[in-house]
């Protein structure tokens, strides 16, 4: 058996991070064994664990996965070891390591800062000679705003935008990194400092400056051990030189100009200070990084120098200089060309530029402090007798430090396309903290965004840790404002009435997020770490106006960006915004009861809210048989999804469902709130067909109508570009926003019935959900054991293969799709109790003839018109196709709705030609 991917706090080999509250978990490859049955942890601060600082004996576990809650020494490395037992009486063992940070030893370096601050990039420096052999060196260091560490001439780590985005007036990060390979007997420790989040210019219509503060600071001490058992402390003091440098103005909105031309630099006094040392804290953050580099797919020279990268990426630009000295050149980068010009408009205030002056020399040149978010970059200044070669340009792609753990693919390309969409702006907009986009004068990171894309993420990529942070900085917004987490996490002061306080669905990010983050993980430690959060949400709520047991007289966002509002151009839709609020205030009240019952606190007072609220919620809004007065997509879903309804009535809320669908011509109609739990509501319920229709719609309002717009992110709005290709003038037009990107939940749980059915997936659901519009779909999920995969697809002949791949101790309950009662129950996995396969790890092959047609099932003589209108796949076609013509008629619909399509013809209420070719577009639909 094989032990691996060993993770401390769900962090690979974590150095100097924040780990007060350890959990240790790890996965096993078993030859025989399906389940571990028992394990040890070993530290030790050595690695042949002579020396043990903690061991756990042999512990019965169905998890693997261990808390602990150990005081560990300041700047140590501790190694640990994990042997387990399966069983099949295997046994394996395997071993990693970690390192503390400084802890609560005091810093003996001091907060220094240029005494002439005015400089927009100044450049610290330090140097300083080392004459023995040395054994190892660390660094511990954090600057504000950002900084850029050099030794040597060589950057220090492989991360950006260090210390991080955070709640910097509650906590700053400091980063550890190991120098020992950079050192050499003469030594020059440069740190070049950038505005960034902390004093750049930042927030609504352009921002303001100096946030946080408006002194450029740093705090630096690097530990060396030499091997004859000595110790030196190289610190930040006032014997550091300062001076201008070769970037002049920065900030996240402004971009970077930099000139490495320039000759004249300008020293600075550097001065201490007492800084806010008693904020500083092991980091949380993930590293930011360069995870994937994408070469330029064209260069437009009609009428400017533009570059297409093929994809709206966020990152930089990074280029090959052959320019002479004093060439100066600018780079402006924007995410769509309108009628085939350079469009800047929705990026608002925010410059976004990077301005570059050569120095003759042969190099790389990349921006420092800022990121954009483009698919296209446009080039000025750039000398006519110089080629230009798209070699010599690449585009970097940078995001915090996650590991993909999904992965989908359907027979559709235009799917496939969505859910890369859904990935990418995952990518472009978790890059420090969960933005709501990249490019223009906002990237906050807002909580309702966050919240209801949370599942979504998950999925994706390995986001826990990511998380985890985020949770810490809601907390530490919650104690300024009475509880309620800020609409932006880090709270970023505003002109909105709202900036103080919370609404619905977004102060609900307190307890939904890290719910999600302990259903995916199994980690109780997430729910302790945010349990105070949580708590407090729920008491600021409780603190505002009810009335008839309802949270009322607050404003609302509602099912924001929702089409079905009275005021189409309005932004709050046509759902009730006080019945979404307190639908997710009741949601909260159910997962804060859990919560408290998984920590083993008590959970009465909430119950008894959540009893009380839910009733409320049926007095207002619904009748005494159980209808909703809230005629919308959204109002029933939500009634669905958070169980509102019981018994009959859920049949009868189905129904009310499917007409509303009906009535929209099987459109969406949903904002931010509907959209994501829509589709799962619909296949959970019996409407898989809504479901497919829903999402493989073309015509707006869809998710392909971006598609085929050339979308390949997920847009703000649904119609973000109009079909003429310019963009919609309502403004707030972000092309790179994940909301809707949510859809990509129901690939995983609907299309391929991936679920969890406990906290960390020892145990899941598979009900994968084939329909005849798909041929194929294949995908997996990482689940905390490994890896969890379905793949189904439909033969020519109607049978249906279904492959699955479940990890090693991981408990399976399978529905097969549409398949006969004698057929499932001679397979060998069936469980008569539950009617249904238990599967353990393994692979597993079916093959089986479905019961339901599963082809493409249209011809002239044998579909009717009544068939054509059932099917919500070709009724929305039909509508769009034969707009206004007898077909569609009311008369035509009752008096010849059983006919077949050939008896239309004949009939002359349709052309053969216009029917056929109808036919035809609805096969390639399905390819």
């Amino acid at each position: 058996m094989k032990i691996y991917d060993l993770q401390v706090n769900h962090l690979p080999i974590p150095m100097g991070y924040d780990l007060t509250k350890a959990t240790f978990t790890y996965k096993i490859k078993a030859e025989v064994g399906k389940f571990v049955t028992f394990h040890q942890l070993k530290i030790s601060l050595d690695p042949d664990f002579t020396n043990l600082v903690y061991n756990s004996g042999k512990i019965k576990t169905s998890q693997c996965l261990f808390y602990t809650d150990l005081t560990w020494l300041a700047r140590t490395r501790y190694y640990w070891q994990v042997t387990a037992w399966t069983d099949g009486q295997e046994s394996g063992q395997a071993a990693s390591w970690f390192e503390s940070g400084k802890l609560n030893e005091s810093w003996q370096g001091q907060w220094i800062t240029p005494v002439a601050g005015a400089d927009p990039a100044p450049l610290l420096s330090k140097a300083f000679s080392t004459t023995k052999t040395i054994a190892k060196a660390r660094l511990y260091i954090t600057g504000l705003g950002l900084y850029e560490a050099c030794l040597n001439g060589k950057k220090i780590g492989e991360e950006f935008f260090t210390p991080g985005y955070n709640n910097y007036d509650a906590w700053i990060q400091y980063q550890t990194y190991d120098v020992t390979a950079f050192l050499t007997d003469q030594n020059q420790l440069q740190v070049q400092l950038g505005k960034g989040w902390y004093k750049g210019r930042f927030g609504f219509h352009g921002g303001t400056e100096n946030i946080y503060g408006e002194d450029f600071l740093l705090l630096c001490e690097l530990h060396i051990d030499y091997t004859d058992g000595s110790h030196e402390v190289i610190t930040t003091d006032d014997s550091w030189q300062a001076s201008s440098s070769k970037i002049g103005e920065n900030s996240i909105y402004y971009g970077e100009d930099l000139n490495d031309a320039t000759e004249s630099f300008k020293a600075y006094a550097i001065k201490t200070i007492n800084g806010p040392t008693d904020r500083i804290k092991e980091r949380l953050s993930l590293p930011v990084k360069i995870k994937e580099e994408i070469a330029v797919q064209a260069v437009l020279k009609e009428e400017e120098l533009i570059l297409d990268m093929g994809q709206n990426m966020v990152g930089w630009l990074k280029f090959r200089n052959t320019l002479a000295k004093g060439v100066h050149v600018k780079f402006e980068f924007a995410e769509i060309l309108v009628n085939g010009q350079f469009y800047r408009e929705n990026l608002r205030h925010a410059r976004a530029a990077f301005d570059y002056t050569s120095d003759g020399r042969d190099k790389w040149v990349r921006p420092h402090f800022s990121f954009f978010g483009f698919r296209y970059v446009r080039i000025t200044g750039w000398p006519k007798d110089v080629p230009l070669e798209k070699a010599a340009f690449i585009g970097q792609v940078l995001y915090s430090d996650m590991a993909q753990t999904g992965a989908f693919q359907t027979s559709d390309e235009k799917l496939n396309r969505l859910y890369q969409n859904s990935c990418w702006s995952q990518k472009g907009n978790f890059l420090e903290t969960p933005t709501d986009c990249p490019q223009r004068d906002e990237r906050m990171g807002w909580t309702g965004d966050a919240q209801i894309f949370s599942k979504t993420a998950l999925y994706n990529m390995d986001a826990s840790a990511f998380f985890q942070k985020y949770g810490y900085d809601m907390t530490t917004e919650q104690v300024k404002h009475q509880g309620a987490p800020t609409m932006t996490i880090p709270d970023v002061p505003n002109d909105l009435k709202q900036s103080g306080a919370a609404v619905g669905v977004w102060g609900d990010a307190a307890t939904i997020i890290p719910w999600h983050v302990y259903e995916t993980t199994g980690d109780k430690r997430i729910l302790a770490q945010q349990y105070t959060s949580m708590a407090q949400w729920i008491e600021y709520v409780y603190s505002r106006t009810f009335e008839k047991g309802l949270w009322t007289k607050e404003f609302q966002f509602g099912d924001w960006l929702a089409l079905d509002g009275a005021d189409p151009k309005a932004p709050i839709g046509g759902t009730e915004a006080q019945y979404v609020a307190n639908v997710y205030l009741l949601h909260s009240l159910k997962i804060i009861v859990q919560t408290s019952q998984a920590l083993g606190k008590k959970s009465e007072v909430y119950q008894r809210r959540a009893d009380n609220l839910k009733q409320a919620i049926r007095d207002e809004y619904f009748t005494k048989n159980g209808r909703l007065a809230i005629d919308t997509q959204t109002g029933y879903v939500l009634a669905l999804y958070f169980g509102l309804v019981d018994g009959d009535e859920v049949s009868a809320m189905v129904e009310k469902l499917r007409q509303r669908l009906e009535k929209d011509h099987y459109h969406i109609q949903t904002g931010f709130v509907g959209t994501p739990l829509i589709c799962l509501v619909l296949s959970q319920y019996g409407l898989n067909d809504m479901a497919y229709t829903l999402v493989k719609n073309e015509d707006y309002p869809s998710w392909l109508y971006a598609i085929d717009l050339g979308a390949t992110t997920m847009w703000e709005r649904w119609n973000s570009v109009l079909p003429d290709g310019t963009m919609n003038p309502q403004g707030m037009n972000s092309l790179n926003h994940y909301a809707y990107g949510a859809i990509s939940q129901w690939f995983y749980e609907g299309v391929l019935g991936i679920k969890g059915n406990d906290p960390g997936f020892n145990q899941v659901c598979l009900t994968p959900k084939p329909h005849w519009s798909l041929r194929q779909a294949v995908g997996h999920y990482m689940t905390t054991n490994g890896k969890l995969s379905v793949s189904w697809s439909v033969s020519a002949k109607n049978e249906l293969i279904i492959d699955l791949e479940i990890p090693f101790n991981t408990k399976a309950k399978v529905s097969l799709p549409y398949i006969s009662k004698g057929d499932l129950q001679k397979m060998a996995d069936f469980d008569p109790k539950c009617e249904q396969l238990i599967l353990t790890k393994g692979s597993y092959h079916f093959k089986y003839l479905a019961t339901t047609n599963l082809q493409a099932h249209w011809s002239l003589t044998k579909t009717t018109l009544a068939d054509l209108l059932k099917d919500p796949f070709s009724a929305v076609r039909m509508e769009r196709t034969f707009k206004d013509q007898p077909l569609l008629s009311s008369s035509v619909k009752r008096d010849h709705k059983e006919d077949s399509l050939a008896a239309l013809i004949e009939k002359g209420i349709v052309s053969e030609k216009a029917m056929q070719q109808f036919i035809n577009d609805l096969e390639r639909a399905r390819k």
